[in-house]
Order: structure tokens, then C-alpha cells, then sequence
């Protein structure tokens, strides 16, 4: 009887009878254990290479502005093309609106006003017997 105490309380990786294994706890929490440190170190090497990636896109990003060269560079000239555009045309639009007052300068007639002494009086009366009607 106390060898099958001894047995009963061992954990056995035979199949106990009725054909259900005997689960050994304490080897579930070591590979439990083993996973998380596995998927911790798989994480950890994961974020190392993605702060060094993220670094050396930065370190290549500043080259390439420093030069003047890639994305940020071509639309920084593009910019800059536009601005000059938009200053040639503001540049010809003050050219053609200077041509314009010079022209009109040119055909602007100043009128004085009129000497009434030098007008006819008849001019101021009116309209003859238009005040003797009956």
C-alpha cells in the first residue's frame, strides 16, 4: 500500500488509466516562462532594429537635405520656382499697369471751368415769352 502512495503522488509521464495524461504544472510555468523571455528578446531585438533603421533614415534624410537633393529638396525648389514665377509676374503686371497710367497720362485732357462773362446773356434768360404766356 505505501508503494502505491509513492507512486499516486509522482508525477508519472505514463498514461494513468482511463486514458488522460497527468499535466505537470510546474513544466507549464517553465515554458511559459522561456516563451515570455523568448518573445521579450524577440521584441527587444525588434526595437533595437527600428531605432537604428529610424536613425540612419534620419542621417540619410539631413544628407540629402544638406545637399539639396531628394523629396524635402525638390519641393523646397519648387517653392522657390513659384515664388520667382509669381514675382516675374507681379513684376510684369506693375510694368504693364505703369504703361498703362503713362498712356492714359498721355491722352488725360484737364478741363477748366467756363468764364461765364465770356457766355451771351441771352443765355442766361431763358427761352423768349416763356414767361408772358396768358
Amino acid at each position: 500500500a505505501a508503494a502505491q502512495s509513492a507512486d499516486s503522488s509522482a508525477p508519472s509521464a505514463a498514461a494513468p488509466p482511463g486514458g488522460k495524461e497527468v499535466i505537470d504544472a510546474q513544466a507549464i510555468h517553465e515554458t511559459a516562462a522561456r516563451t515570455v523571455q523568448g518573445a521579450q528578446r524577440l521584441f527587444g531585438n525588434l526595437t533595437g532594429w527600428v531605432r537604428e533603421a529610424q536613425s540612419a533614415v534620419a542621417d540619410t534624410w539631413s544628407k540629402l537635405e544638406e545637399e539639396g537633393v531628394g523629396p524635402l529638396g525638390a519641393v523646397r525648389r519648387r517653392a522657390a520656382d513659384k515664388s520667382a514665377e509669381a514675382q516675374v509676374a507681379t513684376s510684369a503686371a506693375a510694368k504693364r499697369k505703369e504703361a498703362s497710367r503713362s498712356d492714359a497720362a498721355q491722352y488725360f485732357v484737364e478741363y477748366k471751368p467756363l468764364d461765364p462773362s465770356l457766355l451771351p446773356p441771352e443765355l442766361f434768360q431763358g427761352p423768349a415769352g416763356a414767361g408772358s404766356r396768358t
